[in-house]
């Protein structure tokens, strides 16, 4: 998902992890795998929580990990072909908070879910 940034926010570390070698985007750092990212992460001078953007894999991978999601609920039917796991609606079952957005008349939710 880094591709659709297509570029850094410069607020935060921003590291793709990609398997191709010559993959860049402006003020992204970039990993050949989730440990060597998680490393960088947590050598990053600037403070906060790791976000986690990625491919089905990355996200089954990072679940044990992760203490907050933050889902985009989009009410309207898109193909695609990256979803998250099934199944994590049972160890985040704590809605902390919602906010509905409406973009280029799509409307969508974005909920902060918590473990239990």
């Amino acid at each position: 998902c880094a591709e659709e940034f297509g570029r850094g926010m410069p607020d935060r570390t921003m590291i793709a992890v990609t398997s191709r070698p010559d993959f860049r985007l402006p003020d992204f750092q970039t990993a050949s795998s989730l440990e060597d990212a998680l490393a960088q992460a947590q050598a990053s001078p600037m403070p906060g929580p790791i976000w986690i953007c990625g491919g089905t894999q990355l996200y089954q991978d990072t679940l044990p990990l992760t203490e907050r999601l933050y889902i985009s609920h989009i009410q309207a039917d898109f193909e695609g072909d990256t979803f998250y796991p099934t199944g994590w609606e049972k160890d985040f079952p704590k809605e902390l908070s919602r906010r509905t957005v409406i973009d280029n008349d799509i409307t969508y939710d974005i909920v902060v879910h918590a473990r239990a």
